[in-house]
């Protein structure tokens, strides 16, 4: 049982009766909203693109991205000349989303945001293959529903950040 004071009056408590297990459902109502909410960050993604690498035009890139069937997330995967060359799966914990990418040269990127800024999406984290690790940042710009730009940067030792791809992407099939 919890007493609830109506607003301004301390002296007559209302007395109210809380259903076992209510608690749960409230929250578990909260989350999933949150967790839509959170979905929704990442959901412009979903869809086949067709990706154009400056100064590789001529490379046949697509990309599929589809809700991940174990869960909330998205699972990718690009294809090369109709060939498979990376996976990633993107996840949402809290209040940011990660990406894990693995490529199948044994390169993996993973990378976090904190969410979209208007139309631009930073991800920042850690490239690793055999033996070598480096900073990434991937700058997203949204050109328009079914439009983005991609530029993915490595840290040099330096410290200053070099280009190393760029990409725009276009939606080829309507999103699901």
């Amino acid at each position: 049982m919890i007493k609830f004071f109506r607003h301004g009056a301390q002296q007559n408590p209302v007395t109210k009766w809380v259903v076992p297990g209510s608690i749960f459902v409230i929250a578990l109502m909260f989350v999933s909203a949150r967790s839509a909410a959170a979905q929704s960050q990442i959901d412009y993604f979903k869809g086949a693109w067709t990706i154009t690498l400056k100064g590789s035009e001529n490379l046949n890139l697509e990309w599929l991205v589809v809700n991940d069937t174990k869960g909330p997330g998205l699972l990718g995967e690009v294809r090369t000349n109709g060939v498979k060359t990376s996976t990633d799966h993107w996840q949402i914990f809290g209040k940011k989303i990660f990406r894990v990418t693995m490529m199948t040269s044994g390169l993996v990127v993973e990378m976090e945001t904190s969410g979209w800024k208007g139309d631009v999406l930073i991800f920042t984290g850690t490239a690793s293959d055999a033996g070598n690790e480096f900073k990434v940042r991937e700058t997203i710009t949204k050109l328009s529903g079914n439009e983005f730009h991609a530029l993915w940067e490595r840290q040099e030792k330096s410290r200053k950040w070099n280009v190393f791809s760029e990409e725009t992407c276009k939606r080829t099939l309507v999103k699901r």
